[in-house]
């Protein structure tokens, strides 16, 4: 796929058509940022014990998203085709190809069709954007959605640590011994001191189940924020604009900082030196544009060489914290987890059964998520699932 940046010069069909597939892309994703995914097939809780319904969407209301998702991908790439602007049908077949082992791993278990679709449909969908964001004005309309966004994201994080924290507290302690019993957990066993103890952090996590996700689009809003806020002070407009995108950066940084997401601190801080070192350093600019794909891909690996050196080189106990410790401990099950079912994997749902099996024995969590995109994809697909490792390293080198 070339990098020229295409202007507006087809036919008007094939002109709406890649409108409504980037339209349609983004909106699928800003509503997966709004909205509760539960993984219950059928809902029987007791309206007198639970009388709150669910505020959001099922298994069947993810698969109803995917599809759209997927014919919104459609209809731009049928644009795409029609303004004879080009495909790249390797990085489509990259994207494809775990499709078959997800089909079949879905059509024993819901729960594996659930999970293995939202991801196929992403990758899909990325592609599609990244040949319809060749596009300057597409390119700018999606960024500003995703960066609309962050901001609502803001104001949901801003009640999680003030009111809502203190609430979620009071409806444990006065439930908690029956919470720990539904669950399994002994009170004083490792599994609920872990989850007492980050229940009790004031973190922010938007819709997400998880605050690394929050504090992801976090990093990602503070760099944004800040270089626009420094372009539009450079180009002399009014103070109002540059501030208003000065206090949102500064927003996103608070809300990075409360996430305790040390993935996310890192990369916001390498992110706003790639942001504003161009601006005053001619000769980093040059390097940047020349070898910043590769700067990009080494960090990616550079973070699971830090991962494997943690587990391997320093104690246990080091700096008192076992955050990294943790992920190798992930990383070393899904090794294992892989090379037991390197052909099909386990299935998008089969994770945390396999986990219990292949864990290391000291480590006292059973995940979900090897909380590592690249390594749930080897242990969900197989072998398969290294092709969208090689997609996604293609799409962070561009």
């Amino acid at each position: 796929m070339t990098t020229v940046e295409y202007r507006s010069s087809a036919s008007p069909v094939a002109n709406m058509l890649r409108w409504v597939g980037a339209i349609g892309i983004t909106a699928i994703a800003v509503m997966r940022c709004f909205i509760v995914f539960a993984p219950q097939l059928v809902f029987d809780t007791d309206p007198v014990a639970d009388p709150d319904p669910l505020a959001g969407l099922a298994m069947a209301g993810s698969l109803w998203l995917d599809v759209m998702l997927l014919l919104a991908a459609a209809l731009g790439l049928l644009g795409e085709t029609l303004a004879k602007r080009g495909l790249d049908w390797r990085l489509m077949l990259l994207a494809l190809i775990p499709v078959p082992i997800l089909f079949w791993h879905g059509s024993r278990d819901i729960a594996h069709l659930w999970r293995g679709s939202t991801w196929a449909g992403a990758m899909i969908a990325g592609v599609t954007l990244m040949h319809l964001a060749r596009d300057h004005t597409i390119r700018i309309v999606v960024a500003s959605l995703l960066l609309g966004t962050v901001a609502a994201l803001l104001v949901r994080g801003i009640a999680q640590l003030s009111f809502e924290h203190s609430d979620m507290i009071r409806t444990f302690e006065q439930n908690k011994d029956k919470f720990l019993a539904d669950r399994g957990w002994a009170p004083d066993s490792a599994a609920a001191r872990i989850f007492e103890r980050r229940l009790r952090q004031p973190q922010p996590t938007g819709w997400f189940p998880s605050t690394n996700i929050y504090g992801s689009l976090a990093a990602f809003g503070l760099i944004s924020w800040t270089g626009l806020a420094i372009l539009a002070a450079r180009a002399r407009m009014q103070s109002g604009w540059w501030g208003a995108m000065a206090l949102l950066a500064t927003a996103c940084a608070v809300m990075l900082w409360f996430t305790g997401s040390k993935g996310a601190i890192a990369i916001a801080l390498v992110g706003l030196f790639a942001a504003l070192a161009p601006m005053v350093s001619v000769r980093l600019r040059a390097m940047l544009e020349r070898w910043g794909g590769a700067v990009c891909v080494g960090l990616v690996i550079l973070t699971l060489i830090a991962i494997a050196l943690r587990g391997v080189a320093l104690p246990e106990s080091f700096a008192g914290d076992k955050s990294l410790l943790f992920r190798w401990h992930y990383l070393i099950a899904s090794a294992r987890m892989f090379a037991a079912n390197v052909l099909v994997g386990v299935g998008g749902d089969g994770f945390q059964d396999a986990y219990t099996v292949f864990r290391v024995p000291r480590n006292p969590e059973e995940v979900q998520s090897a909380h590592s995109l690249f390594a749930d994809w080897l242990c969900t697909f197989g072998i398969a699932g290294a092709t969208w490792v090689v997609l996604t390293l293609i799409m962070v080198w561009r």
